[in-house]
């Protein structure tokens, strides 16, 4: 059964597809389309040697990267081994993406910085010159939003009381009324 599985993953296929299937009968469906060519070609980037090492979990783990679903609990235990590869790079706690060496050897680079984000430091300096740009009138999270429009508002949040603690921030209200404010205009992110 594994054997199934890793070779409809290595051959960007879909998945064994067990609907019907009960007590007494097997039903067995095999996508024969190919569901994302970039695997194909990830995996022969990768080399058959490291491949080997692999694993039906580990082969399942980097589909899941490379299709930008959510990896199921289970595989966790296969994180740290992949990353120790080279094969995954870590983004956040959460999310990961296939390592940038892999998108540039199939011509993906951009993809690559788009799956990745920007750094926090990045994006402090997006919501700082945001501030400058609207002469710091103060600004309600919801705006900020706008300059990050990828970004959770509890992590723009979170980001803009990483540049308090650092000073160069400050907020006044509570709740939804609450303003940002830039403390000195000129100052950078360190």
């Amino acid at each position: 059964m594994n054997l199934i599985f890793e070779e409809a993953i290595k051959e960007a296929k879909a998945l064994p597809d067990f609907t019907g299937t009960d007590d007494s009968v097997v039903r067995l469906r095999l996508g024969a389309m190919i569901t994302n060519p970039e695997i194909i070609r990830l995996f022969k980037e990768i080399g058959d040697e490291t491949l080997s090492s692999f694993s039906t979990e580990d082969f399942r783990m980097v589909r899941c990267v490379m299709d930008g679903k959510q990896m199921p609990k289970a595989l966790n235990s296969r994180i740290a081994r992949l990353v120790d590869l080279g094969v995954l790079e870590r983004v956040d706690r959460r999310r990961f993406v296939v390592a940038q060496k892999y998108y540039q050897a199939i011509g993906q680079s951009g993809k690559y910085t788009r799956l990745r984000g920007i750094s926090d430091k990045a994006s402090m300096e997006l919501l700082c010159q945001h501030m400058r740009n609207e002469n710091n009138r103060g600004l309600h999270l919801i705006e900020f939003a706008q300059v990050l429009p990828a970004y959770s508002p509890r992590k723009i949040q979170r980001l803009l009381n990483v540049l308090a603690k650092k000073g160069k921030a400050r907020i006044t209200g509570k709740t939804k009324g609450a303003k940002w404010y830039l403390i000195d205009s000129e100052l950078t992110i360190n």
